[in-house]
């Protein structure tokens, strides 16, 4: 490979009223072992968060500088305190360019103020050990240091949300499937929707509220408490689901059972210090980790989406519809590979009898569950919301909704007279198409009796 020539030009910007230079500027191919290029620069007198853009020239040509952020890494967004830093970029990717042909290359660095939505917290890692957590900005994210991101929702489908950001990133790495646990800010509060299926209801949530990113893995929740999950291969179980759970082993079966419409919140948000919840709780130091409402995980479903799937699209499924191309790219479900066919005896029977450990010990990726993350997310960045394992919410099932009443942090239905059930949202790998919908909500037969399709997503909300 040939060493590319390079040099600096132009280094000063000013902000209004607040002067920031830019200084000591260099342009370094990482040459031989690497395509890549470093730029270091000094910064100072910042007193505010500010961006730093590059221009790009080879000789007096202008280069397009669109796709750099995609092979960048380094400091550039949001920078916040005087110092001296670095990023480095693949000119294959940033320019469409080869190193040696670009035998003139310059660069011109400037400044400009970083927009506030770059710097509020969206991301939250929870170390599940200790229970230590760090919130990320976009600007943290963009930066390089967490892999790769999204800001346009077109490859997946259509939404309303005007503010699109999926860290892609997350899909690749194992340890947030297995020793942390990632959080996705939603800013809803305050904020109505309609809710439910093919009759609406108003729902509001007074509070923002942070979503599990990935569905609870069998790895996760073994660190918390122990949990043999029951449907899926050993081999692949670390960045599966968790399968099999109940509401006992996530809450608790004494304090952890009170939520319900009509319960003070105090009361309700208990949980056994021996559940799931409990120990994370008390590792962390935080009580506000619990269950999603069902009228929180639907918001969170939907990701500004009014359809039957949170890609903009509907489903067109009845009951007994067996295939659904665009749940396909976003869920596993029964047809889509979750069972080989409905009702194939080396995968499964009728009846409610499901598989036998034989079986289980022969399965392979292309039955059952698939690792989190497997397939596409919506809008906030959330995976698997369809399919995979319909999700625990806190409410018990509320018949009937009014259309005209908005109802505000609303708790599903009182306990009942008779056995005591909680909902599950969002289908399972072993539902149909019409279970796998953003308003889809089955429920648990009885509380202490979980169903083999059925997992768990954690949520926090603010206070």
């Amino acid at each position: 490979m040939n060493k590319i020539a390079m040099c600096m030009c132009g280094a000063l910007a000013a902000l209004p009223l607040v002067a920031v230079e830019l200084t000591a500027v260099s342009v370094r191919q990482l040459w031989p072992w690497s395509a890549n290029v470093k730029v270091t620069y000094t910064i100072s007198g910042v007193t505010e968060p500010v961006n730093v853009r590059m221009e790009a020239f080879n000789g007096a040509r202008s280069l397009d500088c669109s796709r750099l952020y995609r092979s960048a890494s380094g400091p550039r967004y949001a920078i916040a305190a005087d110092g001296t830093y670095s990023f480095t970029f693949d000119p294959r990717h940033a320019f469409g360019e080869i190193p040696q042909d670009l035998s003139d290359f310059r660069v011109r660095l400037t400044t400009e103020p970083a927009a506030a939505i770059l710097i509020d917290k969206i991301y939250r890692i929870v170390n599940l050990a200790d229970g230590s957590s760090v919130d990320l900005s976009r600007a943290e994210i963009m930066n390089g240091g967490y892999g790769t991101y999204e800001t346009d929702f077109s490859y997946v489908g259509t939404t309303t949300l005007s503010d699109v950001f999926i860290w892609t990133g997350i899909t690749n790495d194992v340890k947030y499937m297995t020793t942390h646990m990632a959080f996705r800010k939603i800013p809803v509060a305050n904020q109505e929707f309609a809710l439910g299926g093919s009759t609406k209801h108003r729902a509001m949530v007074t509070k923002d509220f942070w979503m599990g990113v990935l569905e609870v893995t069998q790895s996760q929740l073994n660190r918390l408490v122990s949990h043999t999950s029951s449907i899926t291969n050993a081999d692949y179980a670390t960045t599966r689901p968790a399968d099999t759970v109940g509401f006992h082993t996530v809450r608790g079966s004494t304090l952890g059972k009170k939520w319900a419409d009509g319960v003070d919140l105090a009361t309700a948000r208990q949980v056994d210090p021996g559940s799931a919840l409990g120990v994370l709780r008390t590792r962390t130091n935080d009580n506000r980790y619990d269950l999603p409402t069902q009228t929180q995980w639907e918001i969170a479903c939907r990701a500004g989406t009014t359809s039957e799937l949170y890609n903009g699209r509907d489903a067109n499924a009845s009951s007994s519809a067996t295939v659904s191309e665009d749940l396909g790219t976003l869920c596993r479900y029964k047809w889509n590979g979750g069972m080989a066919d409905g009702y194939d005896s080396a995968i499964g029977t009728t009846g409610g009898v499901y598989y036998s450990a034989e079986t289980r010990g022969g399965w392979d990726l292309s039955r059952g569950t698939l690792p989190v993350g497997s397939k596409l997310p919506n809008a906030y960045g959330l995976y698997d919301m369809l399919g995979n394992v319909s999700e625990l919410v806190l409410d018990i099932e509320k018949a009937v909704y009014d259309a005209e009443t908005l109802y505000v942090n609303p708790m599903g239905g009182p306990v009942p007279s008779g056995t005591l059930r909680r909902l599950h949202c969002g289908g399972s790998w072993d539902g149909y198409v019409s279970l796998c919908l953003s308003s889809s909500a089955g429920t648990q037969a009885p509380i202490s009796t979980p169903l083999p399709g059925q997992g768990v997503r954690f949520c926090i909300t603010e206070e």
